[in-house]
């Protein structure tokens, strides 16, 4: 119960005692994948996110047979951007961070694996930063089929409105419009604009 413990701590407000709960998880799990994990969801709380995603590729390496982070890196990269967008991009070369085209391979790829609503979700938004209005529309129908909307919290208030785009291509486009501008990005304009306004 310590890792729930200490999510439950963090998210009512209280850092300090959810790191000392996560420390003593730490101490009986030495070395543990779910320990790597569990430190890797507090720093993301803690919007410390570089050492998160470093701290989830440990997590990677400690259990690799069982435990896939591809969809977490993912997301966590995304927040990364969005959270200092003039330092970084999802186009960036660097090999150890995820440009756009490698993030859509990687959620393919764990798509054809598994039901996987965050890689659906991750999809829709870089559809939707590329003007793939209707590919875009079609990932976010799709997860509103296998769960339901309501449990979908992102970690970033630009993210939050992507999850209700599904309702209406006019909601898509403002969404995506309002990322593209805290990015610094010209927005791009739809193939028809009339058939979204």
């Amino acid at each position: 119960l310590l890792p729930l413990r200490a999510i439950v701590a963090h998210l009512s407000g209280d850092a300090a005692a959810a790191h000392e709960i996560a420390d003593r998880f730490g101490k009986r799990a030495p070395l543990s994948a779910e320990s790597f994990m569990l430190q890797s969801v507090l720093l993301k709380l803690d919007g410390r996110l570089p050492l998160a995603l470093e701290t989830l590729e440990d997590a990677g390496e400690a259990d690799p047979k069982t435990l896939d982070v591809a969809v977490p890196k993912a997301y966590l990269r995304m927040l990364e951007v969005l959270q200092d967008p003039s330092a970084e991009s999802l186009e960036a070369v660097d090999p150890a961070k995820l440009d756009r085209a490698g993030m859509r391979a990687l959620l393919d790829e764990r798509l054809k694996r598994d039901h996987y609503p965050a890689a659906l979700f991750l999809r829709a938004v870089l559809h939707a930063l590329e003007a793939e209005w209707d590919e875009a529309a079609g990932e976010l129908k799709k997860l509103a089929r296998r769960t339901s909307l309501d449990r979908i919290v992102p970690d970033h208030e630009l993210l939050g409105p992507f999850v209700w785009a599904g309702e209406s291509r006019s909601r898509l486009l403002a969404a995506t419009r309002d990322l593209q501008a805290h990015r610094a990005q010209p927005p791009v304009e739809p193939r028809s604009a009339g058939r979204f306004l």
